[in-house]
């Protein structure tokens, strides 16, 4: 829409999908976003962690829409500077996520940080599982601060 709030245009008309505050690329040419729909079924029955979706990309015009990765991811990333990459955050590799308990929401589960790189079409963890969240890019792309 303008930035007098005419002309909006509707991008995707989807009542699961979720934004946040970093959707837009920097380079402002891809928006990424959750979602949770028949096409997630299957991966969200595998991994069975509470707050967890998948995560999609879509042109800024709303086309050319799809999941960017076959994992589920918690509803946070941050796109490095160049918008070459994002940081993600999941507990898709803890064991424990198998535990009844934390499919149920009821114990908690180890996340770590990785970081899907747009060329090379790569996931790649970058810690430890634990308690990791909140990824953020310093200015040069060239390191991540997390919590």
């Amino acid at each position: 829409m303008r930035e007098d709030g005419s002309r909006p245009t509707l991008l995707l008309a989807e009542d699961t999908a979720l934004l946040s505050a970093s959707s837009w690329s920097p380079d402002g040419k891809t928006i990424g976003f959750f979602a949770y729909g028949a096409a997630d079924e299957e991966l969200l029955k595998k991994y069975q962690l509470p707050f967890h979706f998948s995560l999609y990309v879509m042109n800024a015009n709303g086309s050319g829409r799809e999941r960017l990765i076959d994992v589920s991811v918690l509803p946070e990333f941050a796109w490095s500077p160049d918008s070459q990459r994002l940081a993600l955050v999941s507990g898709y590799e803890d064991p424990a996520r198998d535990d009844p308990r934390v499919r149920q929401g009821l114990q908690g589960f180890s996340t770590a940080i990785y970081v899907f790189d747009f060329q090379s079409q790569r996931l790649r963890r970058i810690t430890p599982l634990g308690e990791n969240k909140s990824p953020s890019w310093s200015p040069d792309g060239r390191r991540i601060v997390y919590s």
